[in-house]
């Protein structure tokens, strides 16, 4: 009678742990996708929340809550009301670049030479429009009061 010495492990275990291995590089593999994708899919998303106006006995005051609800930095370039390009009446140097999540709040006063050189009237409607490096037009409409 020959004896017989194990000299591996059953084919059972072999077949537990090959799949154990096959499902730990599976999910690496998953995460690591999902990072990369992430990183190239990032986009701006601009949401103008609030334009508060204020009347002056020389025009209005602005004040423009700016938030970026997107994933990725957007950088704000141009400020314009109706169609006239006011980004230099406001406190904020171009480009302002705003992180994800992040809200600011520009201000525009002492700007009466504007207003007065195109004629703005209270009950006028003026329509703000920001715009961003990428391209990407925001808008939203207020009121003078």
């Amino acid at each position: 009678m020959e004896n017989k010495k194990s000299k591996g492990i059953s084919p059972v275990i072999a077949t537990i742990i090959m799949v154990a291995v096959a499902i730990v590089v599976s999910i690496a593999a998953a995460l690591w996708l999902a990072g990369l994708m992430g990183t190239f899919t990032a986009y701006e998303a601009i949401q103008i929340r609030m334009i508060n106006v204020v009347k002056e006995t020389s025009g209005w005051n602005f004040t423009i809550t700016i938030t970026n609800i997107g994933t990725g930095s957007a950088a704000i370039e141009k400020v314009y009301i109706d169609t006239h390009d006011c980004t230099s009446k406001f406190n904020f140097t171009t480009p302002y670049t705003l992180p994800p999540g992040h809200t600011i709040l520009i201000l525009m006063d002492n700007a009466s030479d504007f207003f007065n050189v195109h004629n703005y009237k209270s009950g006028r409607t003026v329509t703000v429009k920001i715009v961003t490096a990428a391209g990407n037009e925001y808008y939203r409409t207020v009121v003078l009061p």
